[in-house]
């Protein structure tokens, strides 16, 4: 399947004249980002490169600071009903400071997030981390829900139509973060054909060797 590569950089003047040696993987949950990058992140290209996976990340922050906030911290999918989205944002912006300083690398998140009734994007960090490209993972609404399901993360069921609202919303916040720090932008459309999945690990190393 043919990539959608596009690089988005209107401003004659870009916020930034340097960008960190970092590259933000965004989609929805269940599109392939894990796979993809497991896949891409290969011994041979430079080992200085980390992986940094901004959930995960974020959990174990706010499990250090959980007897600040609550009594107790359940697992990362329940973990952000427990915090206000004040407390949320605050830890959120100590992870990206910590990945900076922790740069090069490659950053597995959601540029948009649900919690409990409300989307929530937060244009603050991504210039914080100022990253070199954006990549969009993206794939078929009925093979992410298919994918969900074969899943051992304990996630809320959500239709079709969900899936792909959510998904194109989060498509149409990565563009415009590129759009506004002047970072490149490229959606991979992730399928499980193998021609595919060869085509977006090969493309995926070359991004990452370009760190």
């Amino acid at each position: 399947m043919a990539q959608e590569q596009q690089e988005i950089n209107p401003q004659k003047t870009p916020i930034r004249s340097k960008f960190n040696r970092l590259v933000v993987i965004s989609g929805v949950s269940g599109c392939g980002k894990d796979y993809l990058i497991k896949r891409s992140l290969t011994p041979d290209l430079n080992p200085n490169i980390k992986l940094f996976p901004f959930g995960e990340l974020l959990y174990q922050q706010l499990r250090l600071c959980s007897t600040n906030f609550c009594s107790s911290v359940l697992d990362r999918d329940q973990v952000k009903d427990s915090f206000t989205q004040d407390q949320i944002s605050v830890q959120i912006a100590q992870v990206a400071q910590n990945i900076v300083q922790e740069q090069p690398g490659l950053i597995n998140t959601h540029l948009v997030y649900r919690q409990r009734d409300s989307l929530i994007a937060n244009p603050t960090v991504i210039e914080s981390l100022n990253p070199r490209n954006i990549i969009f993972i993206s794939a078929n609404p009925n093979n992410i829900y298919e994918w969900r399901k074969m899943s051992s993360r304990k996630r809320d069921v959500e239709s079709v139509d969900y899936i792909s609202f959510f998904q194109n919303v989060e498509r149409d916040i990565s563009t415009r973060f590129a759009e506004y720090l002047g970072s490149g932008f490229l959606e991979i459309k992730n399928s499980p054909a193998p021609d595919s999945i060869s085509n977006n690990v090969t493309l995926l190393k070359l991004i990452i060797s370009k760190i």
